[in-house]
């Protein structure tokens, strides 16, 4: 497994680690590393997918590369009656979690919060969605890219 599918496997089981038993305001209740689609039936929110949207080497050398993986977690909700209140809670989770400073392996060097985009919500229909973007910075031997 390369680098930086080890670097989204352990943020894939952080982010599904926040719980109210662990200390944070709400229950993630999925993870997926790709986009989920939001209009089937069946996900208990709040779930999260992690799109992943560039990687750019930063620094090189005779044995190693550096990477800046930038990313986008897109956390949805659904069916509840205070989801405003519960969106703000569930992205102050996962910047708790960030912030902590989360632990993606060995090779990882610094996580970012790079932006918050709430991308709609409708009370009507009792959806929404909101964009946090995260920059991942890590090295890894060349021949492992």
């Amino acid at each position: 497994m390369s680098v930086k599918a080890t670097i989204l496997n352990n943020l894939k089981t952080a982010l599904e680690g926040i719980k109210q038993s662990g200390g944070y305001n709400l229950t993630v209740q999925k993870v997926e590393r790709y986009h989920l689609a939001f209009d089937e039936d069946g996900y208990v929110t709040p779930f999260i997918s992690i799109v992943e949207s560039g990687e750019v080497p930063t620094v090189e050398d005779s044995a190693n590369m550096q990477q800046s993986l930038s990313l986008n977690l897109l956390v949805f909700l659904r069916e509840s009656n205070t989801m405003a209140t519960d969106m703000d809670k569930i992205v102050d989770d996962i910047k708790k979690l960030i912030y902590s400073p989360v632990s993606l392996g060995t090779y990882c060097l610094d996580v970012r919060h790079s932006g918050i985009e709430q991308l709609w919500i409708s009370e009507t229909e009792k959806k929404s969605a909101t964009r946090i973007g995260l920059e991942i910075l890590y090295y890894a031997p060349k021949g492992t890219f």
